[in-house]
């Protein structure tokens, strides 16, 4: 259902982030570096602009908690796979303007989900 709403490249990022790891057969690091070929191709100045009930759906403390290893709760992810999904939705909500802009941009969100995935590929038993 997260995916629905996503243009095909950003649809895709998410796609294999979240699969990464699971699908059997493919490496955590072929997902992850296939996610990280479609965000160098993202356009990030035309960003899907999402409505704010699409956030609602997003388990953002769950994320951080999990991300920062302060617990292991039933999303069942690892604290990489957690901060890739971070980075991702915070750079859609602060495109959409959902996320007041503060000490984080847009910008920094790719910069940060782009230096995680490069650490994901490269540590595939974190995922």
């Amino acid at each position: 259902e997260l995916v629905k709403p996503l243009r095909f490249i950003e649809g895709n990022i998410l796609k294999y982030i979240w699969r990464a790891g699971l699908k059997e057969g493919v490496d955590a690091a072929e997902d992850y570096s296939k996610a990280l070929a479609y965000l160098e191709k993202l356009d990030t100045t035309r960003l899907a602009v999402l409505p704010k009930d699409y956030f609602q759906q997003i388990p953002f403390m769950e994320l951080i908690v999990i991300m920062h290893g302060w617990a292991y709760l039933k999303l069942k992810l690892g604290s990489v796979k957690s901060v890739c999904l971070f980075y991702f939705f915070q750079m859609l909500a602060m495109n959409s303007g959902t996320v007041s802009p503060g000490l984080i941009t847009g910008k920094d969100s790719y910069e940060y989900l782009k230096k995680a995935l490069h650490y994901a590929k490269d540590h595939t038993s974190y995922h």
